[in-house]
């Protein structure tokens, strides 16, 4: 196929600069592109696999630079550029290490890829990273230490579900068979060393034996790798691929698996020699490349306008945005509002200030199903304290996010605790070995000081996957409450009674807490929300603008703001449905999967489907406090209504 007739098809369009490599590649990318496009637009997508090569234009170093600049200090150059010219990259480190000691090699290691160096906004964000975003459908895999996609999915509205760290197989399992927007970090991150994989002795303990040609499958990393590579397909992008033990994993699995296939998008070597001998390479690891000219990094950007541009509706395609006409978009949907742009919530924050603002402070359970803005609501408690409690109560106000891998121990939990009444007193509570008699004697003399501490929990669920480690934190912590060290604000799908009677447990918190449950915006609340930010962009929403994103959303504050965003950015109510039906059903899945079957069952009765019981009244009215039903019966949107109709 030619450039011409590849350029004469709708489904996608080739840009009109130079993208790829020499002359004699066209055919081939033109071909695996045609493939990677077709991937991209089935059901399960493609996966990224981001290497260290994207995080360059935000000031980190690459791996060579990084080996290299720490050699020179550690005045061992000549032995570290004898280690890379054989792209032995693990024993370079491993010399590193040796000479810098363990200390100094992590000193090093957050000096470089910390987070000191990284602030990303939505502008920042250059275009290939934006077109690797809309790209993901599920899980995204790296070998990067650094939080430069941690931080360019937070800025451009599509925050990971959470961060994975290391060889966790059933997170990472889950994340793949549920298509979970989740950052698997495979060689771990630069904050900590246990599951962190780069000098020689690291994937020895890691991938098995010193002979870098032998993979030992037992340990728990390869494996993982093997089940990724084999049961989905990936597209590596910023990454080398020269040999090194991940990439000698796959060549594994395509032994096992010979009619598995992955893309990447490929520099090609300066030379005729070298380009045959890469092409090779990858083809032995089943990996269809995109070249692009050596040195020309921009092309990137090219080739994966390409993928995206063929990858969606024609018609939404050439549609021009009315987001190009001076304005950003001005709504949030897909990660927490910061608290500047907080919306609605008058009368559940009203309740929050009469708990925790009160003579006496209450605990307070905050319920609601995704997309419910819990998240948001929790960031806004913290960063307005004086909003729930008066000055002279000096309300200290530590937030916990239990899907951050920081906080997966109660040990965690307290250290995270420890720092953040330091970050608001200025001294540290108690030692950093977290001792329990240091801890209350710490929280006593906090409360004799006249603070007041409240402790907000977010993502309670994830706790189910290790209560083998908090299956006694739970009365641990009741009874710092009955004590009146602290108060708790806890935020889960479900009341905590219930979550853990679902465990096969007894609730530790049993009527400590005031229940309080996140539903639907009340009707001014989401009309105001849209109007207004309609207003700002100097537009307005018509009666037919806000009829139909009442009929999209039911006013569910996510879905209230994807309607409105993506009608604020076409201006035409059919792409709008299409948009948002397509944009909407991987998050009305994530919902599904959630209820039980009672709830299920209810939810398609409510749709007319023929021959179903009726529900139990109950279970309707949890239903709709959810928001997942209207007053009248009927499911919260059209589009949901659509989505059951294709549930069994």
């Amino acid at each position: 196929m030619t450039v011409e007739n590849l350029r004469s098809r709708k489904d996608y369009q080739l840009p009109d600069e130079e993208v790829f490599a020499p002359s004699e590649d066209d055919q081939t990318n033109q071909e695996n592109l045609r493939r990677l496009i077709e991937q991209v637009k089935s059901s399960i997508g493609i996966i990224p696999f981001i290497g260290a090569g994207i995080s360059i234009p935000f000031g980190f170093p690459g791996w060579t630079g990084f080996l290299l600049s720490q050699a020179a200090i550690a005045g061992i150059q000549r032995e570290v550029r004898s280690n890379l010219k054989q792209n032995d990259y693990e024993a370079a480190a491993e010399l590193l290490l040796n000479k810098l000691t363990p200390f100094g090699l992590q000193a090093a290691i957050e000096q470089n890829f910390g987070d000191h160096r990284l602030k990303i906004t939505k502008e920042d964000v250059p275009k290939p990273l934006r077109y690797v975003v809309q790209l993901s459908k599920g899980p995204v895999f790296t070998t990067n230490f650094d939080r430069v996609l941690e931080q360019v999915y937070e800025a451009l509205g599509h925050p990971f579900q959470g961060i994975v760290q290391g060889a966790r197989p059933d997170q990472t399992i889950r994340a793949l068979h549920q298509n979970q927007l989740k950052l698997i970090k495979l060689h771990g991150d630069w904050e900590e060393r246990t599951d962190r994989v780069l000098t020689r002795s690291d994937y020895e303990r890691h991938y098995g034996y010193r002979d870098k040609e032998i993979i030992d499958f037992s340990l728990p990393l390869p494996r993982l790798i093997k089940q990724v590579l084999t049961g989905r397909p990936l597209l590596f992008i910023g990454c080398s691929l020269n040999k090194d033990r991940t990439i000698d994993v796959l060549r594994q699995s395509v032994m096992d698996f010979p009619e598995s296939t992955h893309f990447a998008i490929v520099e090609a070597p300066r030379s005729k020699k070298g380009k045959l001998e890469k092409a090779r390479h990858l083809s032995e690891h089943n990996i269809l490349p995109l070249w692009y000219q050596f040195g020309r990094h921009e092309s990137i950007e090219r080739i994966l306008s390409s993928v995206i541009s063929g990858a969606i509706d024609h018609k939404e395609a050439s549609q021009t945005p009315v987001s190009s006409r001076g304005h950003t978009n001005p709504f949030d949907h897909g990660r927490p509002v910061p608290a500047n742009r907080f919306e609605g919530r008058r009368e559940q924050l009203g309740i929050i200030r009469n708990k925790f603002g009160g003579d006496t402070s209450q605990c307070l359970s905050i319920m609601g199903l995704r997309r419910t803005g819990r998240s948001s609501l929790l960031r806004y408690i913290r960063e307005r304290p004086l909003e729930f409690c008066e000055s002279y109560q000096r309300p200290i106000i530590v937030f916990l996010d239990l899907l951050d891998s920081r906080f997966e121990t109660p040990t965690g939990l307290l250290e995270g605790l420890r720092r953040g009444i330091s970050e608001a007193t200025g001294n540290f509570p108690w030692g950093d070995q977290n001792e329990p008699f240091d801890v209350v004697d710490g929280l006593t003399r906090i409360v004799s000081e006249g603070y007041r501490l409240i402790i907000l929990l977010d993502e309670f669920e994830s706790i189910k996957e290790r209560m083998d480690l908090f299956e006694r934190w739970g009365k641990d912590w009741r009874a710092k409450v009955n004590a009146g060290l602290f108060v708790l604000g806890i935020c889960s799908q479900r009341p905590l009674a219930e979550l853990y009677r679902s465990w096969g447990l007894s609730s530790p918190f049993a009527n400590i807490f005031t229940q309080m449950t996140l539903g639907a915006f009340e009707d001014v609340e989401w009309r105001n929300l849209v109007t207004e930010r309609f207003r700002i962009t100097s537009k307005s929403a018509s009666d037919l603008d806000l009829s139909l994103i009442y009929e999209l959303s039911g006013g569910l504050p996510y879905f209230t703001q994807l309607a409105a965003s993506i009608l604020w950015e076409y201006s035409d109510h059919e792409i709008t449905q299409r948009i948002y039906r397509r944009e909407a059903f991987p998050r009305f899945a994530e919902i599904w999967r959630t209820l039980t079957p009672r709830e299920q069952h209810a939810l398609r009765y409510a749709t007319a489907v023929q021959n179903l019981s009726t529900p139990s009244p109950a279970i309707v009215r949890s239903l709709t406090t959810y928001g997942l039903l209207r007053r009248n019966g009927s499911p919260f949107s059209c589009a949901f209504r659509n989505f059951l109709e294709t549930q069994e």
